[in-house]
C-alpha cells in the first residue's frame, strides 16, 4: 500500500495553536503532521529537510510580523515543491504573504 497522505509541517510560535491544529489535523484521514516547528526559522529548517506538501504557517512571531512573510518566502524560494498556507487574523499582512509565494491563506 502506497502512502497518499498529505504531509503536512505546522509552524506555529504558539504551543496551543500547533497542539490543536496538530490535533484537528491527526483526525482527518489522509494527513500526516511530519513536524511542528515553534520559530520562522524552524519552519524553514525542517520545510527543507523533510519536504512535506504544505506547510500551515502562522505570520506573526511573537510581535514580529515579518518573520512568517520572510520564512514563506524562503520556503517558496528554496523548497517549491511544499505549498504554505498561512494562517492569521491580520488581513493586512495576507497580501504580503501572497507576494512571498505563499499559496491560500486561513
Amino acid at each position: 500500500m502506497g502512502n497518499d497522505n498529505i504531509t503536512v509541517l505546522v509552524a506555529d510560535d504558539t504551543l496551543i495553536a500547533r497542539e490543536g491544529l496538530k490535533s484537528i489535523l491527526e483526525g482527518v484521514r489522509g494527513i500526516q503532521v511530519i513536524g511542528e516547528a515553534s520559530s520562522a526559522q524552524e519552519a524553514v529548517q525542517l520545510a527543507r529537510e523533510r519536504k512535506p506538501d504544505i506547510v500551515l504557517m502562522d505570520l506573526l512571531w511573537h510581535g514580529d510580523d515579518t518573520a512568517g512573510i520572510e520564512a514563506t518566502k524562503q520556503i517558496a524560494r528554496n523548497t517549491p515543491e511544499c505549498k504554505v498556507v498561512v494562517i492569521t487574523v491580520y488581513q493586512h499582512l495576507i497580501a504580503k504573504a501572497r507576494e512571498a509565494g505563499a499559496t491560500a491563506a486561513l
